[in-house]
């Protein structure tokens, strides 16, 4: 057992385990009318010995593969579950300086690091969602943050996308006629338009809409059975307003997660009362306010998104000028995403 003194003689009891011969201490806290100051000292303590936790879980040899994966995956939740806590008591630039080693650690594997890092210079690019709907990670399994790398890749915040990515092709394909044209805006890589049986030389337009030059360059590419295919680089808002023609697909994807509410009102607005056909179909998805992976995304992985209500997409929706009636709003199986469309 170890007791640790702070101010005020307030003593706080940790419970005291070994892994790999090393002793760690996990601060257990009863709160009540102690200090802000001797609070705040303890939370920093615990994230100290959580981050230090997942240090050495990490350097658990690789041959003990299943014993590696429980304790790597099991001090990230344990690490979330510190910062969940000390949120009540330390603003974010402090939580971040005290578990920067565990920020460390979580770079060394390539697709956390391009969460962290935005290497082509805005969250979520189309190389980032690449790698996610690959599901595999590029590290070796005898890395020490390969663990690490294949969590972020195959839990639910992984499969949310994947499971609206699936849900926009189902709906962009059911029911489009020869001759259909479809609009995606904020396209990435346009995995959503590979190739459908039946479609080739039927007459079908697609324009792609994307402030990345490269991912056009690779939507374009999957994009090519279509018989006419649009390129159009640049702002989202600015492109739909010089727009003329009809469509009878608009695609957002995950746009939504990324932008602000006025934002999002304008394009629903200017899609719906300008360049929805009649019949047509808007589709577009959010992440839920029930996402249970935020700590994570916002401390570990500095993935920034802006996470919505149904009640709260209803609100932008109706505020678009756009009957309520028409949208459908459903959970994916993870629980995580929104998926929505509206009825033209």
């Amino acid at each position: 057992m170890v007791h640790i003194s702070i101010p005020q003689n307030d003593v706080w009891v940790s419970k005291g385990f070994k892994i790999n011969g090393q002793s760690m201490n996990i601060a257990f806290t009863d709160i009540n009318g102690i200090s802000s100051h001797s609070i705040e000292a303890v939370s920093k303590y615990e994230l100290r010995q959580a981050s230090q936790f997942l240090e050495h879980t990490v350097g658990i040899p690789s041959e003990q593969s299943t014993q590696k994966m429980h304790a790597v995956i099991g001090a990230m939740h344990g690490l979330c579950q510190k910062i969940e806590v000390a949120r009540n008591w330390l603003d974010h630039d402090e939580i971040k300086e005290v578990i920067q080693p565990a920020w460390d650690i979580h770079s060394e594997a390539p697709f956390v690091r391009r969460l962290q890092t935005w290497p082509r210079g805005y969250p979520g690019d189309f190389e980032t969602i690449e790698m996610l709907m690959s599901g595999h990670s590029v590290l070796d399994t005898s890395h020490r943050a390969y663990w690490i790398d294949w969590y972020a890749l195959n839990t639910a915040i992984a499969y949310q996308h994947r499971n609206k990515l699936a849900f926009q092709r189902a709906r962009i394909f059911e029911g489009l006629a020869p001759g259909g044209a479809i609009l995606n805006v904020g396209c990435g890589g346009a995995s959503d338009l590979t190739e459908i049986a039946g479609l080739r030389d039927q007459g079908v337009s697609i324009t792609l809409v994307d402030i990345d030059e490269d991912a056009l360059s690779l939507a374009s590419k999957r994009a090519s059975w279509a018989d006419t295919v649009t390129c159009i680089n640049g702002d989202a808002v600015r492109a739909l307003r010089t727009m003329n023609q009809k469509f009878d697909r608009i695609v957002f994807g995950g746009l939504f997660d990324y932008l602000n509410d006025r934002a999002i009102r304008l394009l629903l607005k200017t899609s719906f009362e300008k360049l929805l056909k009649k019949g047509g179909r808007i589709v577009f998805t959010n992440l839920s306010t029930h996402s249970t992976f935020d700590v994570w995304l916002e401390f570990l992985a500095s993935w920034q998104m802006t996470y919505r209500t149904k009640n709260k997409i209803v609100d932008l929706v109706n505020l678009a000028d756009i009957p309520s009636e028409l949208l459908t709003i459903k959970l994916d199986s993870t629980g995580l995403s929104l998926l929505c469309e509206i009825e033209g």
